[in-house]
């Protein structure tokens, strides 16, 4: 049985995908290992670039963009390995992170799920790689900036956990997908990614799910990989904007109750108001291009609230 299958989701970002495959390919030793590709229907000649370049991974094409969850789904149904790792194309391996992952895990029978240590390509740390579950008190936190304003304080700042410097191993609630390894059992047990979830907080969600089984989530310290951050989202700004609030009103109303996500509509809406008025006062002090596109930002998420908590009342 193969050891290892890397699942990549590919969207239009042709170039950090091919940077992701060799670093694979010349950071991962002595691991029996396969590569599949899911291609989202990219119109930048991404399928070409594999099949020329690349021709051992295995290539799945989709005639549309079906979203990251049901796109890994397809690739788990195909995958061979004991252990499946999802990987973003827009990372970059180095120093054997995936062989580091891979012994920890398989050395660790507990461990359901592990994630690694996320870096910028300057080498600072970032954040997304590991936190605790959103919850209704820690949206309250994030979204009335208390939590900006205590990111050290464990009551806090708890969401991000950014009183953790991520420089020790220790368990946690959810990993990124930008860089998890999951154990096949997991999957046997819990079932796949929520298709619900076109993208983002698929991995939390998924990460949930484990947890209620009694696996084991885990952070890995000792292993890092580069990101280079959202090119999809680069891409396609407001369509990765709303998809993320969309995500988060699925994960609140599939476990916390409908009632609980009419809550985190509200909150949202709170806090992007208050945002929103931060935003256009330093707009109209100092008329910087980037306070422009936060006001623009918090323009759209206002208005996914507003649609949504009347559709909600409507509904009633």
């Amino acid at each position: 049985m193969t050891a290892l299958s890397i699942i990549i989701v590919n969207f239009n970002t042709k170039e950090a995908l091919r940077h992701c495959l060799e670093s694979i390919i010349k950071n991962t030793n002595r691991l029996n290992y396969e590569i599949l590709v899911v291609d989202n229907h990219s119109s930048d000649k991404s399928i070409k670039m594999v099949k020329r370049k690349f021709p051992q991974v295995g290539l799945i094409e989709n005639k549309e963009n079906i979203g990251f969850s049901r796109a890994n789904n397809q690739a788990i149904y195909k995958a061979k390995g004991k252990y499946i790792l999802f990987l973003n194309p827009d990372t970059i391996i180095v120093d054997n992170a995936i062989g580091k992952m891979f012994m920890v895990i398989e050395s660790h029978p507990k461990i359901g799920i592990l994630g690694c240590k996320i870096l910028n390509p300057d080498g600072s740390t970032q954040w997304i790689s590991c936190g605790k579950f959103l919850t209704p008190l820690t949206l309250f936190l994030w979204q009335t900036l208390l939590e900006k304003l205590f990111n050290k304080s464990k009551l806090f700042g708890g969401r991000e956990m950014r009183y953790w410097i991520r420089n020790t191993n220790r368990a946690v609630d959810w990993v990124s997908a930008v860089s998890m390894i999951v154990r096949r059992k997991v999957i046997q047990d819990i079932g796949m990614f929520d298709e619900n979830f076109f993208s983002y907080l698929e991995d939390a969600e998924f990460c949930y799910r484990a947890k209620e089984k009694k696996w084991k989530v885990y952070f890995l310290a000792d292993a890092s990989i580069i990101h280079l951050l959202s090119q999809s989202w680069n891409l396609f700004p407001k369509e990765g904007l709303i998809q993320t609030l969309e995500s988060t009103s699925i994960f609140f109303t599939k476990h916390y109750g409908k009632f609980s996500d009419f809550f985190c509509k509200l909150l949202i809406f709170y806090g992007s108001s208050l945002r929103l008025s931060i935003w256009i006062i330093h707009l109209l002090i100092t008329k910087k291009a980037s306070y422009r596109k936060k006001v623009k930002i918090h323009k759209e998420i206002l208005k996914w609230c507003l649609k949504n908590i009347f559709l909600a009342k409507k509904e009633k």
